[in-house]
């Protein structure tokens, strides 16, 4: 395991369950020891944490977040990854539509993103 990870348990754990949305993958499954998959927002700000394993190498739509949680536009960005004691790199990306797709070439992904959903008022 990357010693980094160790506590991502205890600190998601900690999380207000009201606002903590905790989800399944459609692809793999929740790696526990890595934190597990779950999102949250706080004000105007969302917080997506991904610690699963894939079970495939294939680029894969993992999960679609509920309305007042997506990305206004797309977002992307890289993660860490693992498979046995080979550490990797992992990718992922987020639409406004929802959904989340990660790419990891090694099975697994741990991936921390953070943004804001607030919509810009237009002026009149």
């Amino acid at each position: 395991m990357i010693p980094q990870c160790k506590d991502f348990n205890n600190a998601s754990s900690k999380l207000d369950t009201k606002i903590k949305r905790t989800f399944e993958p459609l692809v793999g499954k929740s790696h526990s020891r890595w934190g597990g998959c779950y999102y949250y927002k706080v004000g105007t700000r969302v917080t997506l944490h991904i610690g699963v394993n894939l079970g495939t190498t294939v680029r894969s739509k993992l999960h679609i977040m509920e309305e007042g949680f997506r990305p206004i536009g797309a977002i992307s960005g890289w993660g860490g990854g693992a498979d046995a004691n080979n550490l990797d790199k992992s990718f992922i990306e987020l639409y406004p539509d929802g959904e989340i797709w990660i790419a990891a070439p090694s099975k697994f992904a741990l991936i921390t993103v953070e943004f804001d959903v607030f919509k810009e008022e237009k002026e009149e």
